[in-house]
Parts: structure tokens; sequence; C-alpha cells
């Protein structure tokens, strides 16, 4: 998750600080301005995973929006249609075996295209010299849904893309930086004895996995404080090789569009 993901940038500053403040502290033979260049490329991963889940959020809001239109535009065409030509008999029968109950967006642009297709192939309604029209849609304002709808589907699919491979900048950072600090931690503890000022720098870098959101209760258990969330278990000691990846974005909840029966 992101809060281990900024641990680590916290644990990275602390590193730098304790460099600056400890010149014979080194870990792995790197500078301080190495460590700022690294601090750096972390704030960027991160602003850029965020910028397209940001982005993927809005892809998906904007799907649904022209689901829920287009499927609504279904419903609302086809009984019309079935009504109209009613009793002709080819039109009628092709218009009853056209797909009904859509409940995705790619069964929705399904139905769509195959009523536009369909639409094309109707006479001119009964007793008229008029092509169909249900209402006040037309068959160019229907067919604008089908591809304002398959527009979205495709515009969803490159974004879910792209944002796969923020996430996995995003992991691959946050593993290079866990595996510096527990390096950093790990080079500073057998560097400095315990009780001196520079291992209490070292042990500072450590504080932000310390102060973890999970509490021990008094049978010894693991109270998570914040209920739902994931909680990290990092020993500041040991190697942080085994860093939890960074899960993609929680997906936004929708409500799928209603489905009228045999509609």
């Amino acid at each position: 998750m992101l809060e281990t993901f900024s641990d680590h940038e916290k644990q990275l500053s602390l590193t730098g600080a304790a460099m600056v403040e400890i010149p014979k502290f080194k870990p792995d033979n790197k500078t301080t301005a190495w460590v700022d260049e690294v601090i750096e490329t972390t704030a960027t991963v991160r602003s850029d995973y965020l910028e397209k889940d940001a982005e993927l959020k809005n892809a998906r809001a904007q799907l649904h929006a022209a689901w829920n239109t287009g499927h609504q535009a279904a419903i609302g065409v086809y009984p019309i249609m079935q009504s109209i030509y009613r009793n002709d008999a080819v039109a009628s029968q092709a218009v009853s075996k056209l797909p009904v109950g859509d409940r995705t967006p790619a069964e929705t642009l399904t139905r769509l295209e195959s009523m536009s297709k369909q639409w094309a192939e109707l006479p001119n309604m009964p007793g008229t010299n008029k092509t169909f029209v249900a209402g006040e849609t037309d068959k160019t304002t229907f067919d604008g849904l089908a591809t304002a709808l398959k527009e979205k589907i495709v515009a969803l699919s490159t974004c879910e893309m792209q944002f796969k491979g923020r996430a996995s900048a995003l992991n691959k950072q946050d593993e290079l930086n866990a595996s510096f600090i527990a390096a950093a931690l790990k080079q500073g503890r057998g560097q400095f004895p315990e009780g001196t000022q520079e291992r209490r720098l070292i042990e500072a870098i450590a504080a932000p996995v310390s102060a973890a959101t999970a509490t021990t209760d008094e049978a010894g258990g693991s109270t998570n404080a914040n209920p739902g969330a994931v909680v990290t278990v990092f020993a500041a000691g040991s190697a942080s090789a085994g860093s939890p990846t960074v899960s993609a974005p929680t997906s936004v909840n929708f409500v799928t569009p209603p489905i009228a029966v045999n509609q």
C-alpha cells in the first residue's frame, strides 16, 4: 500500500539526515547526494502513480456514464420498435431476436450495435413514408451513443494498461528503497555501538516503521486501529526484501444500469 511506500520515503530522508550528521556513516558506500537523488526519484514515481490512479478512476466513471446512457437508450427504443412493427411479420421476428438483458458494458455495446444494424433494415413506419424513430431518438443519435460507449471501453482498457506500468514502477522503486534502508540499518548498527549518539541517530531511521498502526493487546494479539487497512509488520533489524507489494487502487463501485424484464 502507499502507506508502506510513504514510510520508506520517510526512512530515506532520515537515512540521508543521519549520513549528514555522521560523515563516517556511508551505507553501501553511497553519498548523501546519491540519497537525495533517490528521494527525488521516489517522489516522482509516487506522483506519477497517483496521477494515473486519478485518471483510471475518471476513465471508470466516464465508462459507467456512457454505459448507463446507452443501456437506457436500448431499453427505451426496443419496446417502441417492437410495438410499431408488431404487424410486420418479417420485421417483428427480426426485432424479437435482438439481444436483451445486457449486464456489462461490452454486452450493452453489442446490443446497441445489433439494434443499429436492424434499424437500417427496417422499412418505413407503417402508414407513413418516414424512417423509424423512437420518440425523439433517431438512428444518428442512437449510433452516437454506441460510438461513445465503444470509445470509453477502449479508453479504460488503455488507462488500465498504463496504470499497471506505473504500479510496477512504484513497486520496483519501493523494493529498492526498502533494500537500501535495511542495509543502512544493519551496517550502521554494526559500525556504531549501542549507547552512542551515532547509534541513536541510526535507530531513528526505523521510527516510521516502528510507529505502525498495529498495537498489541493484553493477550499478545494484534489489534488494528484502522479496520480494513493492511497492516505491515516490519522488524526494524531485518532485511526488507520481503516488503509488501503496492496494490492497485480500490475500484470505483458503481451501480450497474437496471435491467428491465424482456428489455
